[in-house]
C-alpha cells in the first residue's frame, strides 16, 4: 500500500455559510469530501478543515504536541489573538503551567463562592428591564455576563460600576484586524490599576492566582498580567453572552422545553451547586444550546508536527480548523441535527452517550473531552455558571411571548452565527444606531442577494463574537 500523501486531499472553496451558518456548511462539506479536506478562503489562502470524532479525538486530544495553539490563532483568526498571549493561545508546558495557576478558581467550591454576587448582578440588571416592549437581548446579557467576569477576574464587587470597563472590551474585540494593538492600549489606564492593586493585595480571584503563582520563569511582568486579564475577561463573557442569547431564544420560540423548565426549578431564588444540580433539563437545554450554536465554531490550529489522519498525511507547517459545529451536525450521532430537542441529552435518547467526544463545549458532563481541550481540571464545571446566569431570567418570565418571535422552524432553518447575522424571511434585524459600516454592508449584501426590498422595520437577533452584535427583542415581559 502507498503511503498516505497531503496532494490526494480535496479541496473546496469557502463558501459564504462557512462562517455564517458553520455547523450545516461543515455537514455538507464533509459529505461531499470526508473527514478532512482542504478549503480555499476567500483570501487566497488554502487551509485544512478536519471535522468529525476522530478530527476531535486527533486534534484536541491525542495529538496535542504536534499542533500549536498560538500560531494557528495568530494567523487565521488575529483579532482576537492581538488582545495578548493568554493561556488560550499558548501551547506546551506553558499552557499546563497556567492551566494549574488557575484551577483553584474553577473547582466546585470556588463556582458555589460566586453564586450569591452572580444571582444580585442578574437580578439587578432584570430589574431593569421593562415589563413590555422592546431590549436589546444580546447586550443585556453581555452586561450581565461582563460583570461577573469581572468579578471572577479581578475581584469586581456586584454594586460596582463596570460600564466603561465592558464597553472598552466590546471595542477591543470588534471583528476588525487593524488597529487592535490601539485599542489594548486604551484598556491599560483602567486595567493595569487594577492589577496593581492585585499585586499588592492578592485575593481568590484568577488574576490574584496568576499572580501568586507566576510563570514558569519567575514572577510577571504587567503587560504579561494584562494579556492574561484581556484573554480570560474575552473568553469569559463573551463565549457565555452569546451562548445565553441563543439559550433564551431558543426557549423564547420553544415553549414547551420552557415549560418543562419551569417544571423542575425549585421554589426559591436562592440557588446552590445542589439546587443546580438537580436540574437535568436544564444541563440538557444547555448543551442543545450549545451544540447547535457553539460560540467558537472552528478551532484553529498550526500543525508543528508531520501528523496523519484519516489515511492523510498533513505536513508541519500547515494551517487547519478543527470544526466542531460540524461535527456537532453530524446526523449518525444527532439525530434531525438542526432541530433543537433538548431531549436528545437525556435518557432514553442520550444520543452523546455512544459517542462522548462529540459534543466539544464548556460543560463537563456534556462533553468528555479531557481537561486539555477545556483547558480545564477534575474537579471543574463550566456548566455552573452558565445554569446560574440563565436560570434567574427565566423564572422572571420574560420569554412568555414566542408568537411575537420568529416561528421555531425559521430560526432552526437559519441559524444565527457567531460571526455574522444570517437574515431571512421572516427573520428581522436592526441596523446599529452608532452605524457599523461593516454590518451595514452586510445587510445592503443580503438583501440585494435576495434580490427585493426588506422591510424598513427590523427587529434583531443577538450574535456572540457578532459584526451587528445587537439583540433588540420584541416581546412581552408579563409576570410570571
Amino acid at each position: 500500500m502507498a503511503p498516505p500523501t497531503e496532494n490526494d486531499l480535496p479541496e473546496a472553496p469557502a463558501p459564504d455559510a462557512f462562517w455564517l451558518e458553520p455547523g450545516p456548511c461543515v455537514a455538507a462539506l464533509r459529505g461531499a469530501h470526508g473527514d478532512v479536506f482542504r478549503l480555499k478562503l476567500r483570501s487566497g489562502r488554502s487551509v485544512l478543515c478536519a471535522t468529525g470524532v476522530e478530527a476531535h479525538r486527533a486534534f484536541l486530544v491525542d495529538h496535542l504536541d504536534r499542533l500549536s495553539n498560538h500560531d494557528g490563532w495568530f494567523r487565521l483568526i488575529p483579532s482576537p489573538a492581538g488582545i495578548g498571549n493568554g493561556i488560550i493561545f499558548m501551547d506546551g508546558a506553558e499552557h499546563r503551567w497556567f492551566r494549574r495557576s488557575l484551577a483553584p478558581a474553577f473547582t466546585t467550591a470556588a463556582v458555589a463562592g460566586y453564586l450569591p454576587a452572580m444571582q444580585e448582578i442578574v437580578r439587578h440588571r432584570l430589574r431593569a428591564w421593562p415589563r413590555e416592549g422592546v431590549i436589546q437581548l444580546y447586550f443585556e446579557i453581555s452586561a450581565m455576563a461582563f460583570h461577573i467576569a469581572a468579578m471572577a477576574v479581578f475581584g469586581k464587587r456586584p454594586s460596582d460600576d463596570v460600564q466603561e470597563l465592558h464597553e472598552l472590551y466590546r471595542d477591543l474585540m470588534l471583528i476588525r484586524p487593524k488597529g487592535v494593538a490601539e485599542r489594548r492600549a486604551r484598556l491599560a489606564p483602567i486595567v493595569l490599576p487594577l492589577i496593581r492593586a492585585r499585586m499588592e493585595n492578592p485575593g481568590q480571584d484568577m488574576i490574584s492566582h496568576i499572580i501568586r503563582s507566576g510563570g514558569p520563569e519567575g514572577p510577571l511582568s504587567e503587560d504579561e498580567l494584562l494579556s492574561h486579564a484581556n484573554i480570560l475577561i474575552v473568553a469569559s463573557h463573551f463565549t457565555a453572552s452569546s451562548l445565553a442569547s441563543f439559550l433564551l431564544l431558543m426557549l423564547a420560540s420553544h415553549p414547551r422545553v420552557l415549560a418543562g423548565l419551569k417544571v423542575q426549578q425549585p421554589d426559591t431564588d436562592e440557588l446552590d451547586m445542589e439546587l443546580l444540580s438537580r436540574m437535568s433539563m436544564l444541563d440538557s437545554v444547555l448543551a442543545e444550546a450549545e451544540r447547535l450554536y457553539p460560540p467558537i465554531p472552528h478551532l484553529p490550529r498550526k500543525i508543528s508536527e508531520d501528523t496523519e489522519f484519516r489515511g492523510h498525511s498533513l505536513k508541519a507547517g500547515e494551517y487547519l480548523l478543527c470544526s466542531v459545529a460540524g461535527t456537532h451536525h453530524d446526523p449518525s450521532i444527532f439525530a434531525d441535527p438542526h432541530k433543537f430537542e433538548p431531549d436528545r441529552f437525556l435518557p432514553p435518547r442520550s444520543e452523546k452517550r455512544a459517542q462522548p467526544l462529540a459534543l466539544a463545549g464548556f460543560k463537563r458532563r456534556a462533553a468528555s473531552l479531557p481537561r486539555r481541550a477545556h483547558g480545564t481540571g477534575d474537579d471543574q464545571d463550566h456548566g455552573a455558571p452558565h445554569r446560574a446566569l440563565i436560570r434567574p431570567q427565566a423564572r422572571a418570565g420574560c420569554l412568555r411571548s414566542p408568537a411575537q418571535l420568529p416561528d421555531a422552524a425559521s430560526l432552526e432553518r437559519h441559524a444565527l452565527p457567531r460571526q455574522n447575522a444570517r437574515i431571512a424571511a421572516g427573520d428581522f434585524v436592526s441596523e446599529q444606531p452608532s452605524g457599523d459600516r461593516r454590518a451595514r454592508r452586510f445587510l445592503d449584501r443580503t438583501r440585494n442577494q435576495r434580490g427585493r426590498a426588506a422591510p424598513r422595520t427590523w427587529r434583531s437577533v443577538p450574535a456572540g463574537f457578532s459584526r451587528l452584535a445587537t439583540g433588540d427583542l420584541r416581546r412581552g415581559c408579563g409576570g410570571a
